[in-house]
């Protein structure tokens, strides 16, 4: 949000809690005549609109750093419901705090999470991290079917086990996985 934005957010804060104000001092006929709804749900309405814009006022001048930040955008990118509210913040009402989530999308968020971590360096012992590791461990499994140990196919499988084709298509053995994949799946 930028300074502007910010200014706006807070000039509609003041409006909205100076409109709560004026509403409360009215009565439930004047507020049907003037909104068309009762007394009570405008102040709903209201609470909600300042609640959100208050929210949005925190998020501009408390930004999301470090892992609060990665697993922000993890979360945004592989859950539905978290993107469409845009954060991970509590915003202490049920509906917003709660919601379903498919487990395709939380696996690929915990996959995500997982792999960013081990690229972070999650087990590292000054020179290997796990993602190193893990690609290791892969190019070893690759190095079984040219020796003829195992199949190709055998190691696909395998492979398959353990990573996503995506996973193994980021480790640069896309040009393996994608004919595998596209012959038996």
């Amino acid at each position: 949000m930028t300074k502007k934005e910010l200014k706006a957010a807070q000039d509609k804060l003041k409006m909205l809690q100076n409109g709560k104000a004026a509403t409360e001092q009215m009565s439930n006929e004047d507020c049907f005549r003037i909104y068309g709804i009762s007394k009570a749900q405008v102040l709903k309405n209201l609470s909600s609109a300042i609640t959100g814009t208050e929210q949005d006022i925190h998020r501009a001048e408390h930004p999301l750093t470090g892992i609060d930040k990665k697993l922000a955008q993890i979360a945004v990118t592989h859950i539905t419901a978290v993107a469409e509210r845009d954060d991970l913040e509590t915003h202490h009402n049920g509906r917003d705090d709660f919601f379903e989530i498919p487990v395709w999308e939380l696996k690929a968020a915990l996959k995500s999470a997982y792999r960013a971590g081990c690229r972070k360096g999650g087990y590292d012992d000054g020179i290997h991290n796990m993602y190193d590791q893990l690609k290791a461990l892969t190019n070893m499994f690759f190095y079984l079917s040219t020796s003829g140990v195992w199949s190709e196919d055998k190691v696909m499988e395998t492979l398959l086990e353990i990573f996503d084709p995506l996973e193994l298509e980021e480790m640069g053995y896309g040009e393996r996985i994608k004919p595998f994949m596209d012959e038996n799946y």
